[in-house]
């Protein structure tokens, strides 16, 4: 209930933590089985388990270790800082995403049923309980179920998940019979909303078993009963593929959660400094600090709290300390450790039946897939042959391939299936949620020139892979070149900015090919089109005045050749 309670306000917290000390079946530990275990069986060295334990309590606390307590602290570096539970952060620009669901469930024509998808801990959790408590909710029924809650059986068992959404105590052993009770208890009520989180923990088998039997109850009130009675669905969870579709009916629609932008970062902030009565104070010098809290946040919830609540701690004193590496690291490494990169997040719903919190190669998988990651982080979009471009020459990860008896396509599979990819993407490529991959990129790549090195090794290939590219799939290509090549000059002067990204350009606009469907002059249209809805394309260029419009001309109308 504390827990509960806590992740109301930040939906990151943990109150409960688990380590397991003596060989425990797993169907005696009860609900604890929902959480990530430390595990000190059999080992000799227990130390690092318990290091690990005690800086996850503390960083839950608000104390060093929310910093990412590391040896190598710079004089300076922050030590403490106060309990970010102190400073209730909500969820801002939350508001149009609730009311774009709560105006689609309290309107007649729906769309009733709804897919809330994200990352790790940016909201799923605080945006159903939001949802649930609001006032034009009042007059539901409603029942929330979190899978992180259940015993692992339930959540391979439809009908006892379905008991649980509509609070039946008895199992359903006859479908018709229990069909006929839900619909009366819907039909009392007038209207039900059910609410389904963590789904990420249910297969696709249970997924599409527990959309059917809801289908079929849908579809029963849509035949005995006026628009006044209905049912509501709100499923959230860190993957998609489950639950969309068009069968079985009704088809789910996907409201994916975003990152807080530039603009609400700011009225946070400018909101924060009204709370604490400075405005009067700082309001010269808000604005470039709430760009300063942006980058180093980028807009996650997770992140954003214990960044005010840091310079609240510092007494806004001297900021501009955030922007170095160390106290960069400090506040994105609890997040990135323990939620982006835990094996529940690079693995999600593989312990579905609670049968891998034992496994001995979890270490080995998290760390093969975290260093597929680490080679990927600089792209923007990747594919197969970006990872075996890579990994191709990687002594250790065909060591570590060979030990888990994994090919190079498993691996694939693996990276294309963990929870910090951007869904629902339909597209032929993957593309890790832009918010992320900028913070595991800054993670990865600790100095400017290893930045660099980066981006100029990731542009020499998207240049080779853009060229066996054929029709639209070029201007892809064309756009991800001049974006890696931005980055990869990023520390330049001015004018040899502008002449080697002008030179690429028309290079790049002069490479493009025919092909039966578009001519050279549709596909540079098409591609100048494409740059000017690219808010990141943009602001790689936005260092030299003008200069990224004139790119764009440029790629539309190319000069004869890369000198002119």
């Amino acid at each position: 209930m504390r827990e509960d309670d806590l992740q109301a306000h930040q939906s990151d917290r943990s109150f409960i933590h688990v380590l397991r000390v003596a060989p425990t079946p797993l169907t005696d530990a009860g609900f604890l089985r929902g959480y990530d275990w430390g595990d000190i069986v059999d080992k000799i060295d227990i130390t690092p388990e318990l290091t690990s334990l005690n800086e996850r309590i503390r960083s839950d606390i608000g104390d060093s270790a929310a910093w990412g307590q590391v040896a190598s602290r710079p004089v300076g570096a922050p030590s403490t800082v106060s309990s970010v539970t102190n400073f209730p952060m909500e969820f801002r620009n939350r508001a149009s995403e609730l009311d774009e669901v709560l105006l689609s469930i309290t309107n007649f024509s729906g769309p009733h049923f709804w897919l809330v998808t994200s990352p790790p801990h940016l909201g799923k959790s605080w945006f159903l309980r939001r949802l649930q408590s609001d006032e034009k909710l009042k007059s539901w029924q409603s029942e929330l179920v979190d899978l992180r809650r259940e015993m692992p059986e339930a959540r391979t068992d439809p009908d006892a998940l379905l008991a649980r959404l509509f609070g039946l105590t008895s199992p359903l052993t006859d479908w018709p019979t229990a069909r006929r009770e839900i619909v009366k208890k819907i039909a009392s009520a007038r209207t039900y909303l059910c609410l389904l989180d963590s789904a990420e923990l249910i297969d696709k088998r249970t997924a599409h078993a527990l959309r059917a039997r809801l289908g079929e109850i849908h579809a029963v009130l849509k035949a005995n009963f006026t628009d006044s009675i209905r049912l509501a669905v709100v499923v959230a969870s860190r993957r998609d593929a489950e639950w969309r579709g068009v069968t079985p009916h009704p088809r789910l629609t996907v409201l994916p959660l975003s990152e807080f932008d530039d603009a609400v970062v700011q009225h946070a902030l400018f909101e924060f400094a009204e709370t604490a009565d400075l405005q009067g104070r700082f309001a010269t010098d808000l604005r470039p600090v709430a760009e300063l809290v942006h980058q180093v946040t980028e807009g996650l919830p997770a992140l954003l709290p214990r960044c005010l609540q840091w310079i609240q701690d510092e007494g806004w004193f001297e900021l501009d300390r955030l922007n170095t590496q160390s106290y960069f690291e400090g506040l994105a490494e609890p997040y990135i450790r323990q939620g982006l990169l835990s094996y529940d997040s690079l693995f999600p719903g593989i312990r579905i039946a609670g049968d891998e919190l034992t496994d001995a190669t979890a270490e080995l998988k998290s760390q093969i897939v975290e260093r597929a990651y680490r080679a990927l982080v600089p792209y923007r979009l990747f594919t197969q042959s970006h990872l075996r471009y890579h990994l191709q020459y990687d002594e250790w990860v065909y060591d570590i391939l060979a030990r888990l008896k994994w090919s190079l396509e498993d691996l694939w599979n693996a990276v294309s299936d963990s929870a910090v990819l951007l869904r629902p993407l339909d597209e032929p490529w993957q593309e890790i949620h832009p918010a992320i991959r900028r913070l595991l990129y800054r993670y990865c790549y600790k100095t400017p020139e290893q930045r660099a090195t980066a981006h100029e090794e990731a542009r020499k290939f998207v240049g080779v892979w853009g060229e066996q590219q054929l029709g639209k799939e070029q201007t892809v290509g064309l756009v991800e070149c001049l974006w890696h090549e931005a980055m990869a000059l990023a520390d330049s002067s001015d004018e040899e900015f502008k002449r080697q990204v002008s030179h690429s350009a028309t290079e790049l606009s002069l490479g493009l090919k025919p092909s039966p469907l578009y001519t050279v002059e549709e596909l540079r249209h098409y591609t100048s089109a494409r740059m000017i809805v690219d808010t990141e394309l943009a602001a790689a260029f936005k260092r030299v005045e003008g200069f990224f419009q004139h790119l764009i001309e440029m790629v539309e109308n190319p000069p004869p050749s890369p000198e002119t």
